[in-house]
C-alpha cells in the first residue's frame, strides 16, 4: 500500500476533501503516462541538479514520488482527485493539467500516432522551471517561507482543542502537540512525534494530510515539511527495539494491571494520608493527657508506617508502569520508522519500475515510428508504381498509334506488337495486381502496428502484475523464513526448558529421597521419644499410686494424732484435778498421813502414766521424723518425675518443630511439583501452538503453491500470446524481400523478449522449486516430529500394557485390553473402598478416644475438686478409676482389631512401592500383592501399640496419595491422546487438501502441456517461413515443459506415497487414541470423586490429629499445675503438723516440770 493510499484508508470521516477539477479527456492514456513519467524524471533531475535541496528531494520521495507506484494497480475511483490524491496536483500553477491527465490512467489505449499531437516535452522544462523556483524559495526563507495566508482548519482544531492524541493500547500515553503548520499559534517551525500506536500514527497522519489538503497552495511546502520532520523522527527511531507480539500482548495486559492496581493503592494512599492527618489532630489535642497522649502517640506511628509503605509501593507501581510504558513506545516508534523504511523502498522500486516502463514506451513508440516511416515509403513506392503504370499505358498508346501506321503491309510485326501488347498488358495486370498486394499489405502492416500497440500495452501490464505478484510472493517466503526461524528458535528455547525441567526433576528426587530419608529418622526418633513417654507415664502413673497409698497413711497418722490430741486434753483434764486434790492434800496433810500414802500412791500411778504417754509422744515423734523422710523421698521423686516430664515435653516441643519443618518442606516440595506440572502443560500447550503454526505454514504453502500455479498461467498466456504473434505472419520470402526484413527484425526483438521472460520465469522456477524444497525439508521436520511423538505414545502404551500385565498376571493372556484395565480398575476400587473402611473405623476409634479424653478430663476436674474441697471419697475414686480402666481396655481391642486389618510392611513392600517418596504415577505397582496386602490377614498378629498403628495409618494414607497421583496423570494422559488425536485428523484434511491442491496443478500442466504440443505442432508447420531460430527455441521451451511435467510427476508420485503413509500413521494414531480413550474415560470420573474424597478424609485426618496434639498439650500443662498444687498442700500439711507437734511438745514439757 502506498503513502496515499495509506491516508485516503485512515481518513477521518468529519473531514470534507477539498474541491478537484474535472478529469480531462483531451489527452490519452499513454500520453499521459509518458507525461506523468516524465514529470518523475523532471523531479529526480532536479534532485540531481541541485543535491543540497533537501526539502525539495524529500518532496518528491514523499509527495510525488509515492504516485509512481499506484497507476498500475489502481481503479479508477481510488485514481479522482475526491479520494484525496488533488494535494499531489499542487507543485506549480500548471499542474492541474498534469492532475487530469493522472485521471486518465484508466482509459482505453489510443492509437500510437496519437503520440505526436502529445505536448509531452514542450511541458518538461517548464516543470523544471517550476520546481527549481519553488526550491530556490525553499532555500533563500528557510522554514519561515512555509506558510499560509490563515491557519487550516486542523491548525484552529489544534487551537480550540486538546491536542493529545491517546491510544487505545495505553489509556494514559499521550503525545506531544502537534506544530501549527504557518498559523498564529505556534509558529511556522516545530517537530513533532510520531504516536504510540498503529492506529494512533494513522490517525494523526490523517489529520496532518487533511490539514495540508485544505490550505492553500503552500500545501507542497508543508508536506515537505513534515517529511523532513518525518524522516528525521524515522532516524532518531531506527536503534529502537521491537517486541514480538506475544511480548507487546503480555506489556498490555501487565499495564492494564498495574494501572488497576495503582488506582487502588492510590485510593489507599490516599485514605491513609487522611487518617494520618487525623492522627495527627488528635495528637495536637491529648499532648496534655500523658496516657492518651501516648496512646495515640503510637497510633500516629503506625499511621505514618503504614502511610511510608503505601508511598513505596505507589511510587514500586509506578516505576513499572513507566518501564512498561517507555517499551511500549520504543516498540511503537521503531515499529512506525519500519514502515516509513518500507514505504520509501516502496515508493523507489515503483519509481524504478515506473522509469522502466517509461522507456518500454519510448522504445515502443520509436518503434511505432519505425512502421510509420515503413508505411510512407511503402505510400511512396505505391506512387512510383502508379506513375510507372501511367507510364506503360502512354507507351502502349504510342504503339498502338504506331501499329496503326504500319498496320497494313507488316502482318508479322503486327503479329509481334501483338504478342508484345499482350506481354504488355500481362505486366500491366501484374503490376497492378502487385500494387493491390502493396496496398493490402499497407493495410495489414497498420491493423497489425495497432495490434501490437494493443499487445505491447497488454504485455506492459502483464508485466507490472507479474512484477507485483513475484514481490508477493517474495514477501511470503520472507514471511515464511521468519515464522520458520522463530519456531526453530522456539523449538531450541523448548528443549532448553525441557533440559532444565528434566535436571529440576532430577535434583528435586534426590532432595526428594533425602527429605523421604530424613522423616524415616525422625519416625523411628519419634517412636523411640513415644515409647519412653509410655514408660514415663507408666512410671508415673505408678508414683500417683505411691502417693496415694502415702496419702492414706498419712491420714491415718493425722486420726491417730487426733486421737492423742483428745487423750491430751482428758490429761490435761486430769492434771487440773490432780492439782486441785493436791491442794486439799496439802491443806490436809497434818491431819491424815493415811490419805497422804494413798495420794501417794496415786501420784506414782500418775507418773506411770505420765511415762506411758511421754514413750508414746517420742515414739509418734520417731514415727513422724520417718514419715517427714519418706515426705522429701517423695517430693525428690516426684520432682525427678516433673524434670524428667519437662524434658519429654522439650523434646517432643522439638520433635513437632522438626515434624512442622518437614511437613513445610514437603509442601514446599508439593508446590515445586505443581509448578512443574505447569509447566509441563505450558509445554504442552506450546506443542499444540507449534502444531497449529505447523498447520498454519502448511495452508501457506498452499496459497504459494496457488500464487505460482496463477503465475505460471500468466507466463503461459504470454508465451502462447507471443507464438499467436509469430504465427499470423503469412508473407512469402520471395514476394516482397522488405516485408521480410520488417518481419524477420519484429521477430528477432519478439524473440530477444520471449528469451528475457523465458529467464524471468527460469528464475521464479527455481524460486518456487526453493520454496517447495524448504517447504518439503519442514514436511520432513514435522512428520520426525509426529514420529517422536507417536514413539513417545508407544512408549506410554508400552508401559500401560507393561502395568496391565503386572496387574493380571494370574489372568488369561487373551484376555483384551479393555478388560485388563477394568480388572485394575475393580481392584483399585476395591482397595479404595477397603481403605475407607478402615479411614471410618479410625474415625468412630478417634470419637471414642476424644469421648474417653473427655471423661478423663472430667474426672480429674473432680478429684481434684474434691481435693480442694477435702472431701476425698476413696470409692468413688476407685470405680471411677475401673471405669476408666474398662474403657481403656475396649478402646485397647478395637485398637487391636484395627491393626489386624492394616496391612504390614512386608506385604506392601511387594506391592512395588513401599516407600512414601515414591509418588511417580509412572512406577510399576503390583496390585495382585496390593489386594493381598489389603485382604483379610490369616494369622492374628499382637497389638505392639499406638506408635506402630500411627505408623500403618501413615501408610494407608501414603498407598491413598499414590492412587490419587496415577488418577491424576491418567486423566492428563487421557486429555493428551485427545489433543494428539485432533491433531491427527486436523493432518489428515491438511494432507487431503494438498493432495487435491497437486491433482489440480498435475492436471493444469498437462493441458498446459498439450497446447504446447499443439502449438508446438503448429509451429513447425509455419517453421519454414519463420526460420530455424523460432523453430529452435519453441523446442527448448517444449522441452523444458516437458521436463517440467515429468518432474510434477514424479513429485505428484512422491506426494502420493508420502500421504498414504500419512494416512497409515493417522489411522494407527486413531486406533491408539481410541483405546486408551476407552481406558482412560471410565476412570476419569471415578478418579476424580475417589480424589475429592480421599482428599477430605486427609484433611479431617490432619484436624484430627491436630485437635488432639493441642488436647494432650492442654492436658500435660494441667497435670503439671496440679502437681504443683498438690505439692504446695503437702508441704503446708506438714508444716502445720510440725508446729501441732512442737506445740504438743512445749505442752508436755510444761506438764512434767
Amino acid at each position: 500500500m502506498t503513502k496515499a493510499a495509506f491516508f485516503r484508508n485512515n481518513r477521518q470521516p468529519q473531514q470534507q476533501p477539498a474541491a478537484a477539477t474535472s478529469p480531462s479527456t483531451s489527452d490519452h492514456g499513454l500520453a499521459s503516462r509518458l507525461n506523468n513519467a516524465v514529470r518523475f524524471g523532471g523531479a529526480h533531475s532536479s534532485d540531481e541538479d541541485e543535491p543540497s535541496h533537501a526539502a525539495s528531494s524529500s518532496a518528491q520521495r514523499y509527495g510525488n514520488g509515492s504516485r509512481s507506484n499506484r497507476f498500475p494497480d489502481t481503479s479508477e475511483d481510488e485514481m479522482s482527485p475526491g479520494n484525496g490524491d488533488h494535494g499531489y496536483a499542487q507543485l506549480g500553477d500548471d499542474d492541474d493539467d498534469g492532475a487530469d491527465r493522472d485521471d486518465q490512467l484508466g482509459a482505453p489505449e489510443p492509437d500510437p500516432r496519437a503520440l505526436r499531437r502529445s505536448d509531452t516535452y514542450t511541458r518538461l522544462p517548464e516543470r523544471k522551471r517550476t520546481l527549481r523556483q519553488r526550491t530556490a524559495e525553499l532555500d533563500d526563507h528557510g522554514p519561515s517561507a512555509i506558510h499560509a495566508p490563515s491557519p487550516p482548519p486542523f491548525s484552529r482544531a489544534l487551537d480550540s482543542t486538546d491536542t493529545s492524541f491517546t491510544s487505545p493500547l495505553s489509556p494514559s500515553f499521550s503525545a506531544e502537540r502537534l506544530p501549527h503548520v504557518g498559523g498564529s499559534g505556534s509558529g511556522g517551525g516545530g517537530g513533532g512525534a510520531l504516536s504510540s500506536s498503529t492506529s494512533t500514527a494513522a490517525t494523526a497522519l490523517t489529520n496532518i494530510s487533511a490539514a495540508t489538503e485544505l490550505t492553500s497552495p503552500t500545501y507542497g511546502s508543508d508536506e515537505m515539511l513534515m517529511a523532513l520532520l518525518a524522516s528525521q523522527a524515522t532516524v532518531d527511531c531506527e536503534s529502537m527495539s521491537i517486541g514480538a507480539w506475544e511480548e507487546v500482548e503480555g506489556w498490555k495486559k501487565e499495564l492494564s494491571l498495574l494501572a488497576t492496581r495503582l488506582d487502588a493503592l492510590q485510593t489507599r494512599h490516599q485514605r491513609e494520608v487522611k487518617i494520618l492527618t487525623a492522627a495527627r489532630t488528635l495528637q495536637k489535642l491529648n499532648q496534655t493527657n500523658k496516657r492518651i497522649s501516648r496512646q495515640t502517640m503510637e497510633s500516629l506511628e503506625q499511621s505514618e508506617k503504614r502511610v511510608e509503605a503505601a508511598e513505596k509501593e505507589v511510587l514500586v507501581l509506578r516505576d513499572r508502569e513507566a518501564a512498561l510504558r517507555r517499551r511500549l513506545n520504543e516498540h511503537w516508534a521503531g515499529v512506525m520508522a519500519w514502515e516509513v523504511r518500507r514505504l520509501e523502498r516502496a515508493a523507489a522500486e515503483s519509481s524504478s519500475r515506473q522509469q522502466a516502463l517509461v522507456q518500454a514506451a519510448e522504445s515502443a513508440h520509436e518503434r511505432e515510428m519505425g512502421y510509420a516511416k515503413r508505411v510512407t515509403a511503402l505510400e511512396t513506392d505505391r506512387d512510383a508504381h502508379d506513375d510507372h503504370v501511367s507510364e506503360l499505358k502512354a507507351q502502349r498508346d504510342q504503339h498502338f498509334a504506331r501499329v496503326r501506321d504500319l498496320e497494313s503491309g507488316r502482318s508479322r510485326e503486327l503479329e509481334t506488337s501483338r504478342s508484345r501488347q499482350q506481354e504488355t498488358d500481362t505486366q500491366v495486370e501484374a503490376l497492378e495486381q502487385e500494387r493491390d498486394r502493396a496496398i493490402g499489405r499497407v493495410r495489414d502492416l497498420e491493423t497489425e502496428g495497432a495490434r501490437q500497440n494493443g499487445r505491447i500495452a497488454e504485455l506492459e501490464e502483464m508485466i507490472v502484475e507479474f512484477g507485483r505478484r513475484e514481490r508477493a510472493l517474495e514477501e511470503e517466503s520472507k514471511a515464511h523464513q521468519d515464522e520458520l526461524a522463530k519456531v526453530q528458535s522456539d523449538r531450541q528455547s523448548w528443549q532448553r526448558e525441557r533440559a532444565a525441567f528434566v535436571s529440576a526433576k532430577e535434583q528435586w528426587a534426590v532432595e526428594r529421597s533425602g527429605i523421604g530419608h530424613a522423616q524415616d529418622s525422625i519416625t523411628s526418633e519419634r517412636s523411640a521419644w513415644v515409647k519412653e513417654r509410655t514408660q514415663l507415664t507408666e512410671q508415673h502413673r505408678a508414683l500417683e499410686g505411691q502417693f496415694g497409698a502415702l496419702q492414706t497413711v498419712h491420714d491415718e497418722l493425722a486420726a491417730q494424732h487426733e486421737q492423742l490430741s483428745g487423750q491430751h486434753g482428758q490429761l490435761r483434764t486430769a492434771h487440773d484435778a490432780l492439782q486441785v486434790d493436791l491442794a486439799d492434800i496439802r491443806a490436809a496433810h497434818d491431819d491424815t498421813r493415811t490419805r497422804h500414802c494413798e495420794l501417794e500412791e496415786t501420784h506414782q500411778g500418775l507418773n506411770d502414766k505420765y511415762v506411758l504417754i511421754t514413750s508414746q509422744s517420742s515414739q509418734a515423734q520417731l514415727d513422724l521424723g520417718d514419715l517427714q523422710a519418706q515426705h522429701r523421698q517423695l517430693q525428690a521423686e516426684h520432682q525427678e518425675l516433673v524434670d524428667r516430664h519437662e524434658a519429654v515435653e522439650s523434646q517432643t516441643g522439638l520433635l513437632q518443630a522438626q515434624l512442622g519443618e518437614a511437613e513445610t518442606q514437603h509442601r514446599a516440595t508439593q508446590d515445586e511439583l505443581a509448578t512443574l506440572r505447569a509447566q509441563q502443560d505450558q509445554l504442552h500447550k506450546h506443542e499444540g501452538n507449534m502444531q497449529s503454526e505447523r498447520t498454519r505454514l502448511l495452508e501457506a504453502a498452499g496459497l504459494a503453491k496457488t500464487a505460482s500455479r496463477q503465475a505460471a498461467e500468466r507466463l503461459a498466456a504470454i508465451g502462447t500470446a507471443i507464438g499467436a504473434l509469430l504465427g499470423r505472419d503469412t508473407v512469402p520470402d520471395k514476394e516482397l524481400d522488405d516485408a521480410i526484413a520488417d518481419v524477420g527484425t519484429l521477430v528477432q526483438s519478439r524473440e530477444t523478449e520471449l528469451q528475457s521472460l523465458k529467464e524471468e520465469m527460469l528464475e521464479v522456477s527455481q524460486g518456487l522449486e526453493d520454496e517447495m524444497r524448504r517447504l518439503r525439508a519442514d514436511r520432513d521436520g514435522w512428520k520426525t516430529k509426529a514420529s517422536e511423538a507417536q514413539a513417545m505414545a508407544d512408549e506410554e502404551h508400552a508401559r500401560a500394557e507393561a502395568a496391565q500385565a503386572a496387574a493380571d498376571e494370574h489372568a488369561e493372556s487373551a484376555r483384551s485390553v479393555t478388560q485388563s484395565q477394568r480388572g485394575v480398575q475393580g481392584e483399585m476400587m476395591e482397595l479404595m473402598r477397603k481403605i475407607r473402611g478402615q479411614n471410618e473405623q479410625i474415625e468412630h476409634l478417634n470419637k471414642q478416644n476424644d469421648g474417653l479424653a473427655a471423661d478423663l478430663e472430667t474426672a480429674h476436674r473432680e478429684i481434684t475438686g474434691r481435693k480442694k474441697a477435702g472431701d476425698a471419697d476413696p470409692v468413688a475414686t476407685n470405680a471411677k478409676i475401673a471405669e476408666l480402666e474398662t474403657k481403656l481396655s475396649a478402646i485397647n481391642s478395637q485398637l487391636s482389631s484395627v491393626w489386624t486389618i492394616l496391612p504390614s510392611s512386608e506385604s506392601r513392600e511387594q506391592a512395588g512401592f513401599s516407600s512414601p517418596s515414591v509418588v511417580s504415577p509412572n512406577a510399576t505397582v503390583n496390585f495382585a500383592a496390593l489386594q493381598r496386602a489389603y485382604a483379610e490377614p490369616a494369622t492374628r498378629e499382637e497389638f505392639p501399640g499406638v506408635n506402630a498403628l500411627a505408623d500403618r495409618v501413615r501408610t494407608l494414607i501414603a498407598d491413598g496419595r499414590l492412587m490419587i497421583e496415577r488418577m491424576t496423570r491418567m486423566e492428563v494422559d487421557k486429555e493428551r491422546h485427545k489433543a494428539n488425536a485432533a491433531k491427527a485428523a486436523q493432518l489428515v484434511q491438511d494432507s487431503s487438501r494438498s493432495m487435491e491442491t497437486y491433482q489440480r496443478q498435475v492436471m493444469e500442466l498437462e493441458e498446459r502441456l498439450n497446447k504446447k504440443t499443439r502449438l508446438s505442432s503448429r509451429l513447425s508447420k509455419a517453421s519454414t517461413t519463420a526460420g530455424d531460430r523460432a523453430s529452435t527455441s519453441k523446442q527448448d521451451e517444449l522441452d523444458e515443459l516437458r521436463a517440467t511435467a515429468e518432474i510434477s510427476t514424479a513429485a505428484k508420485q512422491r506426494l502420493e506415497t508420502e500421504l498414504a503413509n500419512a494416512n497409515a500413521t493417522i489411522s494407527r494414531l486413531n486406533d491408539i487414541n481410541s483405546n486408551l480413550s476407552a481406558r482412560t474415560l471410565t476412570l476419569s470420573d471415578e478418579a476424580e470423586t475417589e480424589r475429592r474424597t480421599l482428599q477430605t478424609q486427609l484433611q479431617n485426618q490432619i484436624d484430627d490429629l491436630s485437635r488432639k496434639l493441642r488436647t494432650t498439650t492442654e492436658d500435660a500443662d494441667h497435670e503439671r499445675a496440679r502437681g504443683q498444687e498438690q505439692q504446695m498442700q503437702m508441704l503446708d500439711e506438714l508444716n502445720s503438723l510440725q508446729a501441732e507437734v512442737g506445740q504438743l511438745r512445749q505442752k508436755l514439757r510444761a506438764k512434767g516440770g
